[in-house]
């Protein structure tokens, strides 16, 4: 089977028609069903980026086997406009590829994604597979695959209708005071992934506006971290990344500039690595996955952890924000948190 492609867009006509193109490359694309979404906006600094993608969407995309356009009249905001794509496909796909409209894509992307897709479809462990791939190894074949349960990226991932529902029907606000009360959840966490186990905290103290809004949790890369770890799932990783994400040049909703702020001090990171500059795969096809051991596996994922720059001060400072819940609860540590900034 070959799993449709999801991509909600606004307002980067250029990021759109890349992610595209790229897409066009892979052999699989005359197979595949493109389902776009392009947002709403009155407001006047969106107006003229959204008018242009309208007019590159109304003019016909080929190359694939066929495009599915969505020109939104209320803004559904992007966790409504992945929701609504979603729903158009359900009726007739178990499955689906999902992309924001910043990713640029590997000739084999594709192959890769669908072969994964139906090789792990019945391991229940198994949530997603990803063709992202953190710029942290090279001392294996580049087409090999493996498991990782600490981390869940969304630049260009695939699930399974089912699981995904499965693990959304999990991720709430009873769910997410119940996983940081687990005491030895956390410190595995910690131990596991310090970056996550930080930003969990800062959201859950509501320090970032990422993880809660309005109350809820929202259902973003950092949600699915967690969830995937606490519920004991995982994802199906590239050793070589096969997706390049050019958002972190501002203009994203989730993505920021980077700079090399923190160079001098601690090396290449998250913070400062050029992500739109990355290698990706450049072979032509995808066959086999061959899965790593969990030892090297293992290494991997410590090299990415290792990526994740975390300050000493602020893996103290998430300790004791932390330690003070655990005693006096979560409305004492938030007011802390806004009197010592």
């Amino acid at each position: 089977m070959y799993a449709p492609v999801l991509i909600p867009t606004f307002n980067r006509i250029d990021h759109l028609r890349n992610c595209l193109d790229s897409l066009k490359t892979n052999e699989q694309a005359k197979y595949t069903d493109i389902y776009i979404s392009l947002d709403y906006t009155c407001d006047s600094r969106f107006i003229d980026g959204n008018n242009k993608i309208k007019d590159y969407l109304e003019k016909g995309i080929g190359g694939f086997k066929s495009v599915n356009v969505y020109i939104q009249q209320t803004n559904l905001g992007l966790m409504g406009n992945i929701d609504f794509l979603i729903d158009r496909i359900k009726e007739g796909y178990d499955r689906y590829i999902l992309s924001e409209d910043d990713n640029v894509f590997s000739k084999n992307f594709l192959s890769y994604m669908n072969r994964c897709l139906d090789e792990y479809e019945g391991d229940e462990k198994v949530y997603a597979v990803c063709g992202y791939m953190w710029p942290v190894d090279g001392d294996h074949d580049s087409l090999a695959v493996l498991k990782m349960g600490s981390l869940f990226s969304a630049w260009g991932y695939g699930t399974w209708i089912k699981k995904s529902e499965a693990i959304n029907s999990h991720i709430n606000m009873g769910e997410l005071y119940r996983m940081v009360n687990d005491r030895y959840l956390m410190k595995r966490l910690r131990e596991t992934n310090r970056f996550i186990y930080v930003e969990l905290l800062k959201g859950f103290f509501e320090r970032t506006h990422v993880l809660i809004a309005n109350g809820e949790v929202q259902k973003i890369d950092l949600a699915y971290s967690v969830w995937m770890y606490a519920m004991e799932k995982c994802m199906i990783y590239p050793v070589e990344s096969k997706v390049r994400n050019t958002g972190n040049d501002g203009s994203g909703q989730n993505c920021v500039n980077l700079d090399d702020r923190y160079l001098d001090k601690i090396g290449e990171s998250n913070c400062n690595y050029n992500y739109s500059g990355q290698k990706i795969d450049d072979h032509d096809s995808y066959t086999d996955p061959t899965l790593l051991s969990s030892e090297e596996a293992d290494r991997i994922e410590k090299k990415i952890d290792d990526f994740f720059y975390v300050s000493g001060k602020e893996l103290f400072r998430t300790d004791i924000a932390y330690f003070i819940y655990r005693l006096f609860g979560r409305d004492l540590v938030k007011k802390l948190l806004e009197i010592v900034g």
